[in-house]
């Protein structure tokens, strides 16, 4: 199941998503801002992972200088804009939250959508087999082929 999937089941339409929780580790940053980038996807008004020191780490390796990335990490510890994800205590701040789910990310398979609809979903395994049969299939299903011939 795809993160998109488990968010529509759960009925996060129209609300502010909070990620949390010791499994926000073993996501990249990248992985975080995929995942937040797709709220519309998945029905929410915002996709939101707070701050921690891996994002951090990543300002300094994108060429931030030490200076505003310590502020930046003060800021956002002074208006509790920032998680240490290690610590559990930080990570108990359910009374904030008016509803929590639970999304196990051994279900979470990695996948593509569309092109068309976010529902037509093709589990990355399964891409291969999927694009194979929509060559021979003349509507196509999850994968459309574009051809673009550029002239300068």
């Amino acid at each position: 199941m795809c993160v998109v999937k488990n968010l529509r089941k759960l009925g996060v339409d129209n609300k502010f998503v909070e990620f949390f929780g010791p499994g926000v580790l073993q996501l990249s940053i990248s992985d975080r801002e995929t995942i937040a980038n797709m709220c519309p996807e998945y029905g929410a008004i915002i996709g939101y992972f707070a701050a921690d020191d891996l994002l951090i780490q990543h300002l300094i390796k994108t060429g931030r200088k030490k200076e505003q990335v310590e502020f930046i990490k003060e800021y956002l510890k002074l208006v509790k804009l920032f998680r240490d994800y290690n610590n559990d205590e930080n990570n108990n701040d359910e009374k904030m939250f008016t509803e929590i789910y639970e999304l196990d990310l051994s279900t979470v398979l990695p996948c593509v959508s569309g092109p068309k609809r976010p529902i037509d979903k093709t589990v990355v395994s399964d891409l291969k087999q999927s694009f194979r049969e929509c060559l021979t299939n003349k509507n196509g299903f999850n994968v459309n082929i574009i051809i673009v011939f550029i002239n300068s």
